[in-house]
């Protein structure tokens, strides 16, 4: 196995875990591999042709679950929503405890407008695995995208707290304590998501779309500096 294969088997271990670990079975490992190689490089079709012939060699559950996940992920660099939710909720019959699964399924209910399967979906891959940030924070920008505030506040917050550095969940603060004119909050996060990789040009443009349907000044420091 190359150098760059072992890099994926490390960088993806908790969706591959098991897969294709059998004694004699490492040659379909490798096609895996191959197919999370390609879907890194956004040549999808080619990835997803190589994971439908291997799903037919699937036995195990880890092994139903990696090959229907890199499908699902494909399909999504295709902007096939629809497609990738049939795929997630075929890999979720496989196992319905995968936190991972139902985060990404949220996304795409969301990108759809299907509001309330996203919150359901992040709700339950929070309840597989409370420990996820990315789904606290998924499910706190849906909420903030619905104009419920507080509740965007109280996921982000969490989302937060278990990943000190998710600049996605500053942002997120940053734009709900705005949207309640809460400034002294929202600089604070501002600084938070920025320090931490956040674009702030792209921050500042959210919160001007915001200041657009309020009177909030946001001249003073010319707008909260950090560049």
């Amino acid at each position: 196995m190359n150098l760059l294969y072992q890099q994926y088997l490390y960088s993806y271990k908790k969706d591959i875990r098991t897969a294709f670990s059998g004694f004699g079975r490492g040659w379909l490992l490798n096609k895996l591999l191959k197919a999370i190689d390609l879907y890194n490089k956004d040549k999808y079709e080619k990835a997803i042709n190589i994971l439908t012939k291997l799903k037919k060699s699937c036995k195990t559950t880890d092994e139903f679950c990696a090959v229907l996940l890199f499908t699902a992920v494909s399909y999504e660099g295709l902007s096939y929503l629809s497609t990738a939710v049939e795929v997630y909720l075929e890999m979720l019959e496989h196992d319905p405890s995968r936190s991972t699964a139902h985060s990404n399924l949220g996304l795409n209910y969301r990108q759809l407008g299907e509001f309330e399967k996203a919150i359901s979906s992040f709700e339950k891959a929070i309840a597989c695995d409370s420990e996820n940030p990315y789904a606290y924070n998924n499910l706190g920008l849906t909420y903030y995208r619905l104009g419920e505030y507080e509740k965007a506040i109280e996921q982000c917050e969490k989302a937060l707290s278990l990943k000190r550095n998710l600049y996605q969940a500053a942002n997120c603060l940053c734009l709900c304590y705005f949207a309640l004119k809460n400034l002294e909050q929202s600089k604070k996060y501002f600084k938070i998501a920025v320090t931490n990789g956040s674009n702030a040009d792209m921050l500042r443009g959210e919160i001007r779309k915001l200041q657009q349907e309020s009177v909030i000044d946001v001249s003073d420091d010319f707008f909260w500096d950090l560049n």
